[in-house]
């Protein structure tokens, strides 16, 4: 069993076609139709800048002690975050002030709160799977106040390249699996693959199949994880015709 803990990307890895919910407990939510081999926690629109901060708006902080307080993680349990893409989609580029670098600093910041929440994670035992956010959201797609924008959809996207490859390297000084649908969701010209979305911001569960692959393929290098209940692997064997734009 793995549990994935983050914003509303964690639900991909369920039986679902979309992004619905349940409440669980503390405005915490779980899958409405889950699979077999994940636990969602959703904790809502979390970021990875403030998922050490106390008393955000989100409560993030909060919501994750209250879990590891109550039993909701078995000793040694593996443990998927998703989280960032909330912040490269909607903040990153409120702080980006066009001087040499400006872009890599905001970047390096999210990062450094981001792995203060794995550092933490690990030191109660828990052994972490990283999952990068996916490509931006599309421009031209009808504005929604769930969803806001703070850049290009060019601009946006090199700034999710740029996490995921800093989300990678400081994963593997730590040794932990990590994983990201991003280079599949994206064109040579750093637009973003509209069909790979199913509502513009929400990674399509036609990728989910790919999900499993790239997730597998980082749990047998680690040796360390397993997959009992056989599904993932029955998806996985299925043939996929999806690869990076590039390839």
């Amino acid at each position: 069993m793995i549990y994935v803990i983050g914003d509303s990307h964690s639900l991909l890895f369920t039986l679902q076609n979309d992004v619905k919910s349940t409440p669980l407990d503390f405005g915490i939510c779980t899958a409405m139709n889950p699979h077999p081999d994940f636990t969602v926690y959703h904790i809502g629109p979390a970021t990875a800048y403030n998922i050490n901060k106390e008393q955000s708006s989100n409560l993030s902080f909060e919501k994750i002690q209250f879990l590891l307080k109550n039993g909701y993680f078995p000793d040694g349990a593996s443990v998927m975050i998703s989280l960032g893409e909330i912040d490269m989609r909607a903040h990153v580029y409120k702080h980006v002030d066009g001087s040499p670098g400006s872009l890599r600093r905001t970047i390096d910041a999210v990062l450094h709160n981001y792995f203060l929440l794995v550092d933490r994670l690990r030191e109660c035992g828990l052994s972490i799977i990283c999952y990068g956010p996916p490509a931006s959201m599309p421009e031209g797609r009808r504005s929604n106040p769930e969803h806001p924008t703070c850049g290009t959809e060019k601009a946006r996207n090199s700034a999710t390249e740029m996490f995921t490859q800093g989300l990678k390297e400081h994963a593997a000084e730590r040794r932990i699996p990590m994983f990201s649908l991003f280079p599949y969701m994206i064109n040579d010209d750093r637009t973003t693959r509209s069909e790979m979305m199913i509502d513009g911001c929400h990674v399509s569960p036609r990728l989910r199949r790919l999900a499993f692959k790239l997730l597998k393929k980082e749990l047998d290098a680690a040796g360390r994880y397993n997959l009992t209940s056989g599904r993932v692997q029955d998806e996985i064997t299925l043939k996929t015709r999806l690869a990076p734009a590039s390839a």
